[in-house]
């Protein structure tokens, strides 16, 4: 091949190279800016365990101007094959629901900032290694739920295990004070003392000023504490208020739980918060919550609630006829 050919077929080559990036280049650039976008992941359980975490997505997709996706993770998934439906997807911020979510997200590379999670009860401790919303709810809002039925309470007697939830009832605390209610923490060494303490506490209630509230951190009170704790407040007509739904059905007077879809809207907007620096590492409580009443209950104290009482309440027990 002479030298004037070669030539020739090297300004071609270069010709045809510059047209090729000229057209490619866009999409490698678009390819580079798009949005990324913001996955719900949660573990495969069978209905109608799954309601929680797929009202969840709905609560987050419905908060999110973007692109949402979910990804139910399996036993036998593998963390690998989590880390490429991420890649794939262009999946940049995650919000991840329960412990073993969490786990898998941490052991792929999803920066801190880009990782919220959700579906289980937060403390201090599992913060430190993703944000999140808790979900228990907000004190402040069952102590207004308190005050709405019986305003006259001026304290609140709260028993609980020291180990586990000292650090809720410290801010608890100061909500109550807003409130201008005295919380009044019972610490509890272990479960044995905590029974030992209920039965000392409710006898010293005053009923027309105190009221004893039954939190919430992930495991209700056994069975036969709760049926003797609910026979000596119907007794001496005691106001016991709860973070667990379960508890209503049983006689306490109401409980306060989270909207699992508003959860999802305040998971996201956390979200953003976090991927900005600007959410402080303290736990979250869910500040959107249903309540359920025991009116029967409610009767036997005393309280007349008016229907426009009752709206507040999305389950009322028992079921009215």
């Amino acid at each position: 091949m002479n030298k004037i050919r070669r030539d020739k077929l090297l300004r071609l080559t270069c010709k045809y190279a510059l047209v090729l990036c000229l057209f490619f280049a866009p999409i490698f650039t678009a390819a580079q800016n798009e949005p990324k976008h913001t996955a719900v992941i949660y573990p495969k359980v069978r209905a109608p365990y799954n309601k929680i975490y797929l009202s969840i997505y709905q609560g987050v997709k419905q908060a999110n101007s973007g692109r949402s996706f979910q990804y139910e993770i399996d036993k036998k998934d593998s963390v690998d094959r989590l880390d490429r439906w991420i890649n794939r997807n262009n999946i940049g911020n995650v919000v991840a629901l329960g412990g073993s979510v969490v786990k898998a997200v941490s052991q792929i590379e999803v920066p801190r900032n880009s990782v919220v999670s959700g579906a289980m009860f937060h403390t201090p401790e599992t913060i430190k290694q993703y944000q999140g919303v808790s979900m228990a709810p907000n004190p402040g809002l069952l102590f207004d739920r308190l005050l709405s039925v019986s305003p006259n309470i001026k304290q609140v007697y709260v028993v609980y295990e020291q180990s586990k939830d000292a650090w809720l009832i410290e801010r608890a605390e100061v909500i109550a004070k807003d409130k201008n209610i005295e919380l009044i923490g019972v610490g509890a060494k272990n479960i044995k003392e905590l029974a030992t303490l209920y039965r000392k506490t409710i006898h010293r209630i005053d009923n027309k000023k105190q009221a004893i509230w039954i939190p919430n951190s992930g495991k209700g009170l056994e069975k036969a504490l709760m049926f003797k704790l609910l026979e000596d407040a119907w007794k001496r007509k005691i106001i016991i208020f709860s973070s667990n739904f379960s508890d209503v059905k049983k006689g306490v007077l109401f409980s306060l739980f989270p909207d699992n879809e508003a959860m999802g809207a305040q998971l996201f907007r956390l979200l953003e918060k976090v991927s900005s620096n600007t959410q402080e590492d303290e736990v979250n409580f869910s500040n959107a919550l249903h309540g359920a009443i025991n009116i029967r209950t409610a009767e036997h104290l005393g309280f007349k609630l008016t229907g426009e009482q009752l709206k507040a309440y999305k389950f009322i027990y028992p079921t009215p006829k």
